[in-house]
């Protein structure tokens, strides 16, 4: 179960652009979470995209930024640039298929997921914080204080914070915690 606290002192217009990044192969595009033979959790990480779709969002406040990270399916992410083509929707392959498939042909909404093909946007954006320890993690209220005590701005700003896909894991069949919250985003 993943934990979402909005944070917003005067709630703000943004326009702010991102891309949300959906998979047709691999099927997972998250990180999986799975037990070993000895009921231990073990993370195998994903994110190799190599077909898939590119669809340009805009959101004029973080509660509307908030509602589409919580409904994102596993064979999504999130990328903070836009594609260069300008396309809301394009078409995403891997290097070597662009390759070919631009090989004579006029196909402006194929891309890869490079940096050949995103931009940051011209128009306001998101920023992520990514706190992810390997060892114990500090709470909720503490990477905030420090993330704050760096840039005390972000406090007047609208912002997320966002637990990641690692944190609070349950054992379906047994109940047992398997993680607490560890990995934590602030989303801004």
């Amino acid at each position: 179960m993943q934990h979402l606290t909005v944070t917003h002192p005067p709630l703000t217009n943004t326009g702010a652009q991102f891309t949300i990044l959906t998979s047709q192969y691999p099927k997972v595009l998250s990180k999986e979470i799975r037990l070993d033979k000895n009921g231990s959790m073990i993370k195998i990480p994903s994110a190799n995209l190599c077909s898939g779709a590119a669809t340009v969002k805009s959101v004029t406040s973080i509660a509307e930024f908030a509602d589409i990270i919580s409904n994102l399916n596993c064979n999504q992410a999130l990328t903070y640039g836009v594609p260069t083509n300008g396309i809301t929707d394009s078409i995403i392959v891997t290097k070597k298929k662009y390759s070919y498939g631009r090989n004579g042909r006029n196909e402006p909404s194929l891309i890869t997921r490079s940096e050949q093909h995103f931009e940051w946007p011209s128009s306001a954006g998101i920023m992520m914080f990514d706190y992810d320890p390997d060892d114990e993690a500090f709470d909720k209220d503490t990477v905030l204080k420090l993330l704050y005590s760096i840039s005390p701005q972000i406090r007047n700003v609208d912002h997320i914070w966002w637990t990641s896909s690692s944190s609070n894991i349950v054992n379906g069949k047994t109940g047992e915690h398997l993680s607490a919250v560890t990995g934590q985003r602030i989303y801004i």
